[in-house]
């Protein structure tokens, strides 16, 4: 059975993959070195780090066993599947679809229960306390996360690209 929570955010996520792949559709070689204004990161490393996440977000769904799951090995795994990632640039974009067909598997096969369980993360609030939250709000900023770098993207080359580019790029991937 179907858990209508995760089928929302499912859907959130399909919508904004489909939003910043059919931007880096239109992206020429040159872009792809871009980078921001004050962003510490390249058009590729946003890249790289998008098709990390999902890589990490598998690992993290299948650990899930206790009341708490502490995020701080996962990070640190993410980081380092990112750094993998840059190093072949040319397969981020293809391994793209499969990891994410996993990570919409694991999730659909997540019990209502797991949702509630308090997801430790890698911070510490004004009076030095853990920062956690449960695991469907995690699960909402991920199904939110490639908006943030479409946008950092977009920034990137915000001059480059032309609307008619992106609507020809949007209409050819549906």
């Amino acid at each position: 059975m179907l858990n209508p929570e995760i089928e929302v955010l499912l859907g959130r996520a399909a919508t904004a993959r489909f939003q910043l792949w059919s931007l880096v559709a239109v992206l020429e070689d040159g872009h792809f070195d871009q980078r921001a204004e004050g962003d510490t990161w390249s058009v590729r490393e946003h890249l790289a780090h998008v098709a990390a996440v999902d890589r990490v977000t598998v690992e993290m769904v299948e650990a899930l066993a206790g009341p708490r799951l502490d995020l701080s090995p996962f990070l640190a795994l993410r980081e380092r599947r990112r750094l993998d990632a840059l190093a072949d640039p040319g397969g981020v974009q293809a391994a793209a679809p499969h990891a994410r067909e996993v990570v919409v598997e694991r999730l659909r096969s997540l019990s209502p229960e797991l949702l509630s369980i308090e997801v430790v993360l890698p911070a510490r609030d004004a009076w030095s306390a853990p920062v956690s939250m449960q695991l469907r709000s995690y699960l909402a900023e991920w199904a939110s996360h490639d908006t943030h770098h479409e946008a950092a993207i977009r920034e990137a080359v915000r001059t480059s690209i032309s609307p008619a580019a992106l609507a020809l790029a949007a209409r050819s991937r549906r």
